[in-house]
C-alpha cells in the first residue's frame, strides 16, 4: 500500500510539474499523469470529502455575504471538505476572515501592470497549489478569467456561479452563461440567471443562504419598536423610503438601526429633518448584532433590490416577523403573510407608513414568535449544507466523467 501511496504521490506531482511548468514533457509523460489523474479522482471520492475555492471581489467584512461564507465554509470544514476563500481586492475590515482558510489578492488600482499579475499569475498559482475539484465564483466579471487559469491543468475543476446580488446590480452578467453550473439563493436569481443561460435551467440548483434556528426567542415590547439591520446605502437599501414612512406614523414608537455604511450621515440628516430623530436609535455596527437585540415588534426592509434577504430568515428565526418590500427576488420566498409578516410593494412610502400603523394601533396582529421561527426551519444551515454538499458532489462527478471520456 505504501509503494502504490508513493507511486501516486510521485505521478501527481509529475502531472502537475509537467503540465503547469515544464510543457515540453508532456508527452513523455502523459501515460503517468493519466494514471495520476485517475488515482486522484478515485481517492477523492473514496473520502466522500472535497476541495472547494470561493472566489469573490472585494469586500467590507460587514456585510451578508460574508456572514453567508463563513457559515457555509465552517460547516463545510467541519463535514470533512477542504476549502479556501481567494478575496481579489482583500476586505476592509478582515475581523471575520480570523477563522477562515483564506487568501487575498492584492488589486492595486494604481498598477495596472500589477493588477494584470495578480489576476494571472497569482491567481493561476493559488489555484494549483490547492488544486480545487470545485470553484464557485460569486461574481461573473471572475468567471472568465477563472475558467482561463484553469485552461492548462491536467484535472480541470467544476466552476459553478454564485451570485449573491440581482443580476442588474452587476456586470458581464453574460459570462454566466459559461460557468458548469449556477447555485442561485433564490428562484428569482435563478430565472434571471436562466434568461442569460441561453434559457437552460437543468444546471441552476436553488440552494438558499442558511441560517441556524434559534431557540431563544426575542421577546416583544410594550412600545412598537421597529428593527433595522444592515448597510447604511441609499441606492439598493432606500432606507430613506423607511424614515419617511416612519414620519407619518401616529402614536408612540421608536426605532433601532443597527449597522453603518456611507449613508449614515445623510439618512441621520434626513431623520432631523422629518422630524423622528428622537424616535430613531442608531446603534452603529455590531460583529453579533442578534445576540443584543433588545425587545422588538417586527424588523422592517424597504429595499428596491434584494438577492435573498438574509436579514429576513435571521429575524424569524429568533421569532421576529418581518414587514418588507416585494423585491423581484427573495423576500416573496421567505414571507408568508401574515403567517411570518407581510409584503409591502417597493417604493410605496404609503404602503409601508400604513403596515407600520398596523402594528401601532394593533399589536395582537403579530404572529407568535414560535410560529414566525417555525416558518424558516426549512433554511436552516444542516439541511441546506447538506443539500449543497449533494449539489457540488454531482457536478464534480459530470466534470470527471467528462475528463475520463476524452
Amino acid at each position: 500500500m505504501s509503494i502504490f501511496l508513493n507511486l501516486y504521490k510521485k505521478s501527481k506531482y509529475i502531472c502537475l510539474s509537467c503540465l503547469e511548468e515544464n510543457p515540453f514533457y508532456v508527452s513523455k509523460c502523459k501515460l503517468i499523469c493519466f494514471f495520476a489523474l485517475h488515482v486522484q479522482i478515485h481517492m477523492m471520492k473514496a473520502g466522500n470529502s472535497m476541495r472547494i475555492s470561493i472566489v469573490c471581489r472585494e469586500l467590507s467584512g460587514r456585510g451578508g455575504m460574508e456572514t453567508v461564507f463563513k457559515n457555509v465554509i465552517t460547516h463545510l470544514i467541519q463535514k470533512g471538505d477542504e476549502v479556501e476563500l481567494i478575496i481579489f481586492g482583500g476586505s476592509h475590515d478582515k475581523k471575520w476572515l480570523e477563522s477562515i482558510p483564506h487568501h487575498i489578492i492584492e488589486m492595486p488600482r494604481s498598477n495596472l501592470i500589477k493588477i494584470y499579475y495578480n489576476s494571472l499569475v497569482v491567481y493561476s498559482r493559488l489555484l494549483r497549489n490547492f488544486n480545487p475539484e470545485v470553484i464557485l465564483v460569486t461574481d461573473p466579471y471572475f468567471i472568465y478569467q477563472t475558467k482561463l487559469v484553469t485552461s492548462r491543468m491536467k484535472r480541470k475543476p467544476a466552476i459553478g456561479s454564485w451570485v449573491h446580488f440581482e443580476l442588474s446590480a452587476l456586470i458581464k452578467v453574460q459570462q454566466l452563461a459559461s460557468a458548469h453550473f449556477h447555485l442561485a439563493i433564490s428562484k428569482g436569481i435563478g430565472r434571471q440567471i436562466e434568461e442569460v443561460n441561453g434559457g437552460r435551467s437543468d444546471n441552476i440548483h436553488i440552494i438558499y443562504n442558511p441560517v441556524a434556528i434559534s431557540e431563544m426567542t426575542v421577546p416583544r415590547p410594550d412600545i412598537a419598536t421597529f428593527l433595522y439591520v444592515g448597510r447604511l446605502e441609499d441606492e439598493y437599501k432606500k432606507i430613506s423610503d423607511f424614515l419617511k414612512a416612519l414620519s407619518q406614523l401616529k402614536g408612540e414608537f421608536k426605532t433601532i438601526m443597527i449597522g453603518d455604511g456611507p449613508d449614515h450621515e445623510p439618512l441621520v440628516a434626513l431623520s432631523r429633518q422629518l422630524g423622528i430623530n428622537d424616535r430613531v436609535e442608531w446603534r452603529g455596527w455590531q460583529y453579533n448584532p442578534w445576540d443584543q437585540i433588545p425587545p422588538v415588534s417586527c424588523l422592517v426592509l424597504t429595499s428596491r433590490l434584494e438577492g435573498f434577504g438574509l436579514v429576513l430568515v435571521e429575524a424569524m428565526s429568533k421569532g421576529i416577523p418581518c414587514i418588507s418590500t416585494d423585491c423581484p427576488s427573495g423576500p416573496s420566498e421567505i414571507i408568508r403573510g401574515g403567517e411570518n409578516g407581510w409584503l409591502v410593494p417597493p417604493g410605496d412610502v404609503g404602503a409601508i407608513s400604513s403596515m407600520l400603523q398596523n402594528v401601532i394601533d394593533q399589536p395582537e396582529i403579530l404572529p407568535s414568535q414560535e410560529a414566525v421561527r417555525e416558518s424558516v426551519k426549512h433554511f436552516d444551515t444542516s439541511l441546506l449544507m447538506n443539500k449543497l454538499r449533494d449539489v457540488l458532489q454531482t457536478e464534480i462527478n459530470k466534470t470527471d466523467k467528462n475528463i475520463l471520456s476524452v
